[in-house]
């Protein structure tokens, strides 16, 4: 493999014979359309005729010396995004071009050959490039085969092969085919420098110190370069290709693990996991660990223990979120604050992961702080849930008493937590998010015979926005006919008070408009929704929906919620 060559050259190596595979270790395809295949079509548009293009630097890790029948295969280390690009490029390009006119589709050395492209750029026997492993089959038919209608993607990194697929092919279809042809040329002549090694220590030295052109390193991907270099330090009297191979497999189930996650990407999973277990709160992750490892004596077995107890946590947030969808508190901690929550989550999930009793106390008391902590609405601004994160050690007791005590007096003994509780519940103006959540716990609290409304269906984890959970009021904002039978001192004391205000999709808001509440009365009666049927049996008992009838119904709310959150 020459140190300066062109992307033709790299897959023309060696006779052609040549393999390309991206370690199991390194993250999966992350190019999206914006900025980067955006980026890239723009440099291909502007780039001058007769000036090469430059596609960065690419770094490769010679693999087991193959027999004579069998192609040269190397691991791309670095450059993985760009090479996965390029062949994605050639699919799209040579599924466009078989459809044009084979008399327009000639470059200078006449016709363009489609089947030599697919034969050096996609398949010539075997695959010219395998991606990681958890995707390769899906790229195979996607890319390789160029399926029309592969199968549905099922990790993040196979929707945006997808995705690059469909996005490059559309681009295509708007451009003159000499245009496509000079594209193809382009790309075949892209100067490209490259550096080969044959050992995996040179190599995470290299690639400690480079950056990928099209995507900043992640986070974990830097932490991961600083592990795998140190283990090359600490070993450099002896063989360190074993610890490196032990690190990367940590990072090969990390990142396999970080496609099944829910709303929460690896950047954000490391710093929760270095502020809980390292005490990073304050610094950056990479920081945070480059000063543990200098205070630890065993080098070997910080790393080691590191890389083994993230992978861990990964699975630990993966517990979690399945616990959220069957009901238990902690939904309701990640649907306050889940940002502050995190590290002190994980932290005793680690501690307590099977005594699911105390997980479900110690969660609990976290909702009921947070709640307090935001619906008092008295402009608060220290947690001390990160600080108590890397404190803790194991004492539920302890932690529990401490929950506790801030129940009562909030995070600093000077506030008055449970006073401004009190006055933002018994206050006129509710018209706000967190009255929906209190309302979704007032609702079930009346379903004692019947099954909650779940986390799921709260969060609408369906996807169609019909069933969005909004707040409608009873007494309608704008009423038919006008709000000037409104007196003022209803619109400023009783129209958006609690007591005026009921849980209700965005569907059936919908439908109930602004109707006075008298014609609402049999909608809420035949609710499934038993807080609408209470509603209804009000109205229907009182004739109508009164200031007495919303301060009746403030009071009931009121008292639940104090119930619910007292210390």
């Amino acid at each position: 493999m020459e140190n300066q060559t062109t992307i033709g050259g790299l897959f023309s190596s060696c006779d052609g014979k040549i393999e390309f595979s991206v370690p199991a270790y390194q993250r999966a395809y992350s190019w999206e359309a914006e900025p980067h295949l955006k980026q890239l079509l723009a440099d291909l548009r502007e780039q001058p005729n007769g000036r090469r293009y430059y596609f960065g630097h690419f770094l490769f890790e010679a693999a087991a010396k193959p027999e004579r029948s069998e192609p040269n295969r190397y691991l791309v280390i670095d450059g993985q995004q760009r090479l996965t690009t390029v062949v994605i490029f050639f699919r799209a390009l040579c599924d466009e071009l078989a459809k044009r006119d084979p008399r327009e589709v000639v470059d200078q050395d006449g016709e363009v050959d489609i089947a030599r492209i697919v034969e050096k750029y996609l398949k010539y026997k075997k695959n010219k490039f395998n991606t990681v492993d958890y995707d390769n089959n899906f790229f195979d038919r996607m890319v390789v085969s160029g399926a029309s209608n592969g199968d549905t993607p099922q990790t993040r990194s196979q929707r945006l092969i997808a995705n690059a697929k469909s996005y490059l092919a559309d681009a295509m279809k708007g451009e003159k085919t000499e245009e496509l042809v000079r594209w193809k040329q382009l790309i075949e002549d892209a100067t490209v420098t490259t550096f080969q090694v044959s050992t995996k220590s040179l190599a995470a030295q290299i690639f400690s110190f480079q950056n990928d052109r099209g995507k900043d390193l992640t986070n974990v991907e830097k932490v991961k370069a600083f592990l795998i270099y140190q283990v090359y330090m600490a070993c450099s009297s002896g063989d360190p290709e074993n610890e490196i191979k032990y690190v990367e497999r940590d990072f090969s189930n990390i990142y396999q693990r970080m496609e099944e996650l829910i709303d929460l990407d690896a950047d954000h999973i490391l710093s929760y996991y270095t502020t809980a277990f390292h005490g990073g709160w304050k610094k950056s992750p990479l920081d945070t660990v480059k000063g543990a490892f200098a205070r630890d004596q065993d080098k070997l077995g910080f790393i080691k223990k590191f890389s083994t107890q993230l992978g861990e946590i990964f699975g630990y947030v993966k517990d979690i979120q399945r616990l959220a969808r069957d009901n238990n508190p902690v939904g309701d901690v990640l649907l306050l604050d889940a940002s502050d929550s995190w590290p002190l989550l994980l932290k005793i999930y680690h501690f307590h992961r099977d005594a699911p009793n105390v997980l479900e106390a110690l969660f609990g008391l976290m909702e009921k702080i947070l709640f307090k902590y935001h619906y008092g609405a008295n402009g608060y601004r220290t947690n001390e849930f990160p600080p108590e994160a890397g404190a803790y050690a194991g004492d539920s007791k302890g932690l529990s008493d401490k929950l506790s005590c801030w129940l009562k007096s909030g995070f600093k003994e000077y506030w008055d937590f449970t006073g401004n509780f009190e006055l933002a519940l018994s206050g006129s103006h509710h018209y706000f998010p967190l009255t929906r959540y209190l309302l979704w716990k007032y609702e079930n609290s009346l379903r004692r015979n019947e099954p909650p409304i779940s986390y799921d269906d709260y969060c609408n984890n369906y996807g169609n926005h019909r069933w969005d959970q909004t707040l409608d009021h009873v007494a309608p904002q704008n009423p038919v006919g006008g709000s000037e039978g409104y007196s003022d001192n209803f619109r400023s004391r009783y129209l958006h008070n609690i007591g005026n205000l009921v849980l209700m999709t965005c569907s059936k808001n919908s439908h109930e408009n602004n109707k006075p509440p008298i014609q609402k009365k049999d909608d809420y009666l035949t609710s499934t929704l038993l807080s609408q049927q209470e509603i209804g049996n009000t109205i229907a008992r009182a004739g109508g929906w009164s200031e007495r009838e919303i301060e009746a119904r403030q009071r009931k709310v009121m008292a639940f919620a104090r119930d619910r959150y007292k210390s």
